[in-house]
């Protein structure tokens, strides 16, 4: 609980200083701390900015390197731990390198594909304690939203592959939630489908 409280107020701090320095013209929020670092403390800031990042990166990116290491010599034995730590090692050191903006335009259509789909499913485990979904509304609403976000994250790559906003455009979109009206009307359609099935088979 304090840790969460401390980290809460880091987080809030960051915030805070990404939203006084919006009118200054930097390509990422790293190039930001570094320079509110810079201003406010001369190259001392910047070098104690770089050992807070060193120590709040480091155990995540170790933690992180192990656990992929580990899974794969499960997923596949013949392969030594060593081994695959080794390479993951070499290929982050590797995607580190391309810059993060660079990373950041990769991964934001990334994003928008797989986050859609897993709130989806967090959404529905909840609802499932006091509305039974069973695998029709499960596959209903994740085949939906799946599919809206899947548009959205083509057209973050490429603005003319957008094949939903030219025929309908879905609330919510200018927010990055347009899954989530299709997603109801789908997860309730299949819910209705499912009582349906059920009333059938009895």
């Amino acid at each position: 609980m304090i840790s969460a409280i401390f980290l809460s107020l880091v987080y809030l701090g960051i915030a805070y200083i990404g939203a006084s320095s919006s009118t200054l013209s930097f390509t990422s929020g790293a190039d930001t701390l570094s320079e509110v670092a810079n201003n406010y403390f001369g190259l001392p800031g910047n070098f104690l900015f770089g050992l807070v990042v060193i120590f709040a990166c480091l155990p995540t990116a170790v933690g992180l390197l192990s656990s992929c290491a580990w899974y794969f010599n499960k997923l596949f034995p013949s392969i030594s731990y060593k081994f695959f730590l080794l390479f993951f090692v070499v290929f982050s050191a590797t995607v580190a390198n391309i810059g993060l903006e660079k990373l950041i335009q990769f991964s934001v259509p990334v994003l928008n594909v797989v986050y859609p789909v897993i709130i989806a499913l967090i959404l529905l485990s909840f609802i499932n304690k006091y509305i039974t979904c069973d695998e029709i509304v499960y596959r209903g609403v994740v085949g939906m939203t799946l599919l809206v976000s899947l548009n959205d994250g083509l057209t973050a790559f490429n603005p003319n592959w957008d094949y939903i906003n030219p025929f309908v455009t879905l609330p919510f979109s200018d927010l990055g939630f347009s899954w989530i009206l299709p997603a109801v009307i789908v997860g309730v359609i299949a819910k209705g489908v499912s009582l349906m099935v059920i009333h059938l088979k009895k």
